[in-house]
């Protein structure tokens, strides 16, 4: 089964900044590349979300957004 794209990098990367999270449960969906990649570059932030034994998901955010409420 083909995991189709919800957004494109530019709509991730504003939603993200403007504070959003977004939460990704699939590994084959195509933005995980993408967040892959931001988070190599130290741009976003990822957490393991656990629902249940057999479910999670990760929680994306914007770093520049958590540094910036914690420093307020």
């Amino acid at each position: 089964m083909n995991c189709p794209r919800n957004m494109t990098k530019e709509q991730m990367i504003a939603g993200l900044k403007a504070g959003r999270t977004l939460m990704m449960d699939r590994r084959d969906a195509p933005e995980f590349n993408d967040l892959l990649e931001l988070q190599a570059l130290g741009l976003v932030t990822s957490e393991l979300v656990q629902f249940d034994e057999q479910s999670s998901a990760l929680r994306w955010r914007w770093a520049g957004q958590l540094m910036t409420s914690e420093h307020q």
